[in-house]
């Protein structure tokens, strides 16, 4: 109030006051500030008037504070944007030093000037909210590319990361040449997207705008493609990673269409895909999206060396399965680290309306299911899982294949049902089982030298229609030199189901 009361006095023209007031001006306050800096953050756009008329020799438009900061940092973290605006047009006009000779120069310089941390005014308007000082500080110098702070943060990305969609869009409006970078590698384009909402379309225009200034503000496509594909240092995450992660089609397609070769290819596998994000996540228009570029990496190995369509029956999206195999008929062929193919992980989750469509698939690209010691085949997986349906529909799409299936114990799918004591599964086996096959199957012999029957008798369980099925070797000899009959005796404990096998043979 006292302040106050001198500064009416002195526009009044008592002499007093303006006496007091030179005295103050010949001293600095809290900060090393001088009186133009206490009058900015007073936000008194007559007090800051008075001081540069009157005082205009000192040239305190350019002096510095304790933290290097000059009183234009001062009224833009205060958001006093009369004063801001006040300060731009007397350093339009007013030399800063009385050594510039260029008063454009000066004018930049003063307009730029960091303080310790690195921030301009514009850093320090835009970080505390007051965007029509930002915006003032923007247009009155359109050129400026922005510097980082000491946080590696710029003016733009200040605006992206805090949600100021309308401020970001400015900046993209007016600015010349806008910098975007932010920490770790990141862009203002990352904060964006961060920053978007499901809810709120309008939001999108944003990533539109910086997409567009980025076109306009990068002379060569490979200077474009470099900012579009940036990865963060954190995360190796791009932009389009954050769309998808996000489910943002129309940000993705934006992303698409200013980069339509955009490789979205981890060469060090350290990262998903955006193909392969989309597909686990079950994002089926995503997919469809990215399946019509040129490269959008569904060959590209992910986690555990699984392709995008491993990751689409992981998440159980048959759209998804259907968009990918009909890009990239191949991806059936691809085996992850375990050697399990996408037929493998369609068995083990039970995904039986997919799988005519895989085994077709096989089929086209002339694919041979050779798994040899590194993996079960899918049958046997299934098997495994006790996946009733699943075993039927694979043992009537692939007859000849699944009856021959064995495991790294040489046991086929009627030894796994057995072992399981899934009774269900032994009497559709030898339903669905083909007649020329039958024996076969009845009668193969694991790493042990055990058929079906012996494992099914040794874990005390009754399936009538194995135990009396026309083709089964009831005197096969295991490498113990015992018969399934002798399995009633394999261990200490009788169960009751073999006392039903027993009461069978004896009959």
């Amino acid at each position: 109030m006292e302040r106050e009361i001198l500064y009416k006095n002195a526009l009044d023209g008592i002499l007093s006051a303006k006496s007091e007031l030179r005295e103050r001006a010949k001293r600095l306050s809290k900060h090393n500030r001088t009186i133009l800096h206490v009058a900015s953050k007073d936000g008194s756009i007559k007090q800051v008037q008075y001081i540069l008329q009157e005082f205009a020799k000192y040239n305190f438009l350019g002096k510095l504070d304790s933290n290097e900061e000059t009183a234009l940092h001062v009224a833009a973290s205060y958001g006093h944007t009369e004063v801001v605006k006040g300060l731009i047009d007397a350093a339009r006009s007013l030399p800063l030093t009385s050594a510039d000779d260029d008063p454009i120069a000066g004018f930049r310089k003063f307009v730029r000037q960091p303080n310790n941390k690195k921030n301009t005014a514009l850093h320090l308007a835009v970080s505390n909210g007051n965007v029509d000082c930002a915006e003032l500080l923007v247009k009155a110098d359109p050129d400026d590319r922005h510097i980082q702070n000491d946080d590696g943060y710029t003016p733009i990305y200040l605006a992206a990361e805090m949600g100021y969609n309308e401020t970001v869009k400015m900046f993209c409006r007016v600015c010349t040449t806008p910098t975007f970078h932010g920490p770790e590698g990141t862009t203002a384009l990352h904060a964006a997207i961060k920053k978007l909402s499901q809810a709120k379309e309008e939001d999108r225009d944003v990533v539109k705008a910086l997409i567009e200034a980025a076109v306009s503000s990068f002379p060569s496509v490979t200077e474009r493609e470099a900012f579009l594909r940036q990865p963060d240092k954190k995360n190796m995450e791009t932009a389009l990673h954050l769309a998808v992660v996000g489910e943002h089609l129309d940000v993705v397609n934006l992303i698409l269409e200013a980069d339509s070769t955009y490789p979205h290819d981890d060469k060090n596998r350290k990262l998903k895909t955006p193909i392969y994000i989309a597909a686990e996540q079950g994002y089926t228009n995503i997919v469809k999206r990215l399946c019509k570029t040129s490269e959008f990496g569904y060959t590209t190995l992910g986690p555990k060396n699984q392709t995008a369509l491993h990751a689409a029956i992981l998440g159980r999206d048959a759209d998804c399965v259907t968009c990918l195999l009909e890009r990239a008929p191949h991806l059936v062929t691809y085996v992850d680290n375990r050697g399990w193919t996408p037929l493998h992980f369609a068995a083990f989750h039970k995904f039986d309306s997919i799988l005519d469509d895989i085994i077709d698939m096989q089929k086209f690209v002339g694919y041979e299911s050779l798994y040899g010691d590194k993996a079960p085949t899918p049958l046997c997986v299934a098997a495994q899982g006790g996946h009733i349906s699943t075993v039927k529909k694979l043992m009537t799409s692939l007859p000849s294949v699944s009856c021959s299936d064995v495991n790294h114990d040489s046991q086929n799918i009627l030894h796994i049902a057995a072992s399981k004591s899934d009774k269900e599964m032994v009497q559709c086996i030898l339903k669905c089982c083909p007649k020329d096959y039958t024996s076969k199957i009845l009668n193969h012999k694991d790493v042990h030298g055990n058929t079906p029957l012996h494992v099914l008798i040794g874990k005390g369980c009754f399936v009538s229609e194995l135990i009396n099925h026309k083709d089964v070797d009831t005197m096969a000899r295991n490498k113990k030199n015992w018969t399934p009959l002798d399995m009633l005796y394999s261990q200490g404990e009788i169960k009751m189901g073999q006392v039903c096998a027993k009461t069978n043979f004896s009959s």
